[in-house]
């Protein structure tokens, strides 16, 4: 099942790229951005880092990154990953599949 999920996985997005359906993400540096890591709870951190650290692609998303911008304190932090729920459960043992 895996297997087939990676497959269709990887043919939606490279045709998507490819007809031009929608764009390869843009990464901001800190100059261009201006959100300072104390803004981000320790937390949130600690998971992307964790992520990061053992080889899966982790970003912060959605309102917490727009509230930033904003400078206003988040209130909650979303966290888009590369890896599985059972790859996060395994680094992550207090984490909840849901």
């Amino acid at each position: 099942m895996r297997r087939l999920y990676n497959t269709l996985y990887d043919s939606v997005y490279y045709q998507g790229t490819r007809l031009g359906l929608w764009k390869e993400p843009r990464r901001y540096t800190l100059q261009e951005h201006g959100i300072q890591a104390a803004t981000v709870c320790a937390a949130a951190r600690k998971i992307v880092i964790t992520l990061q650290d053992h080889g899966f692609e982790s970003y912060l998303v959605g309102g917490c990154v727009r509230d930033c911008l904003c400078g206003i304190t988040p209130k909650d932090f979303d966290v888009v990953t590369s890896a599985t729920p059972k790859q996060v459960r395994k680094l992550h043992r207090r984490s909840r599949i849901i």
